[in-house]
């Protein structure tokens, strides 16, 4: 069983003590004389080797609690995006998208050639938008959003500048329904994921600290040497800025189970 210790700034605080002997020993070595120079490198390297023990298991108990707390939060906040699509009537929208559907390819038929004026096809899937949007209807709104996204291709006829209109609208339409679709649920798990994602984050730089105090390096995760840096690889960002968290045993971890802590 992993000996935590009572408080958990004590790994930190244990942390910042051997980097600020370090730092006075370097700052007077020149003033030792070789026996004080010897004596006290060896009693820093007992507290190095006796703090690296302690300081590991504890930063990395906590780590754990951390990626655990954020893979939770992440798995809420999928589940809460998840609801909101469930929460729709597939027959009604269904039905309110067959009726704009049938709007539009009507308009596509009788004004895919006009280029100006207030009847250009981008004008008249304009003002189905903005029926549907009067109508504070959440069905008839998301039925014009849905139909809009794919509406293009059928004015392939249509002028440039119309079918420019008509892409501008399927993209503003997508923006003004976004907020309309974020559920209580979805703001509350998407704070918490965020704040855990934070939370993480601030373990992580206080384990690169002891790290560096502990080995005299930076950490270097995409190397691992030390058990500190194989474990801040269990929360992984893609290009995309995606967030994963894996498992202490996963490929890019391979954390070994921590030894009892002196």
């Amino acid at each position: 069983m992993i000996k935590t210790m009572t408080s958990a700034m004590d790994w930190r605080t244990k942390a910042q003590e051997l980097k600020i002997a370090k730092a006075e020993y370097m700052a007077n070595y020149s003033k030792m004389s070789q026996y004080e120079q010897e004596r006290i490198i060896q009693e820093l390297n007992a507290k190095q080797e006796r703090d690296n023990r302690s300081i590991t298991a504890a930063a990395i108990a906590e780590w754990k609690a951390a990626t655990l707390k954020l893979a939770r939060a992440k798995t809420a906040a999928h589940r809460a995006w998840v609801n909101e699509k469930l929460a729709w009537d597939t027959q009604k929208l269904t039905a309110e998208m067959g009726l704009v559907r049938n709007s539009i390819e009507a308009e596509a038929v009788q004004r895919s050639h006009d280029s100006t004026g207030p009847d250009t096809a981008a004008a008249a899937l304009r003002r189905i938008y903005d029926e549907a949007v009067q109508t504070s209807d959440k069905y008839k709104i998301r039925a014009a959003v849905e139909v809009l996204k794919t509406a293009l291709p059928k004015f392939n006829a249509a002028p440039d500048n119309v079918r420019a209109q008509i892409s501008g609208l399927a993209k503003q339409a997508q923006r003004d329904q976004a907020p309309m679709r974020v559920t209580e649920e979805m703001r509350k798990t998407v704070q918490e994921r965020d704040q855990a994602y934070d939370e993480a984050m601030a373990i992580r730089k206080s384990m690169e600290d002891a790290h560096t105090a502990i080995t005299g390096r930076d950490a270097m995760p995409m190397m691992p040497a030390h058990p500190l840096e194989k474990a801040m690889n269990m929360i992984y960002v893609d290009d995309k800025g995606e967030v994963f968290v894996l498992p202490p045993d996963h490929p890019d971890v391979r954390l070994e189970p921590p030894r009892e802590a002196k």
